[in-house]
């Protein structure tokens, strides 16, 4: 079964119980829920362009966004930006 939030493969944790080892996302058989810090870091990406003060170019913002795979955990395959 696939992740609803970042479509990595979810682990069985007890059955009806999954979780995202990428995101975090814990899924059972009636809710899925993403973790707090998923939904902060959409806002944050969103607001790349927006930021200054960071010492870094939004370029430089995005390639470490890219880098440390932050997009991948918070975004699904279709979804993610590619830099």
């Amino acid at each position: 079964m696939s992740c609803p939030c970042c479509d990595h493969t979810l682990a069985q944790i007890v059955p009806g119980v999954a979780h995202c080892e990428r995101c975090g996302t814990l899924v059972t058989e009636t809710d899925v829920y993403t973790p707090k810090l998923v939904e902060r870091c959409r806002r944050f990406r969103n607001s790349v362009g927006e930021v200054v003060g960071f010492g870094s170019s939004e370029l430089d913002m995005k390639r470490l966004w890219h880098r440390l795979g932050i997009e991948e955990s918070i975004a699904l395959p279709q979804e993610r930006r590619v830099t």
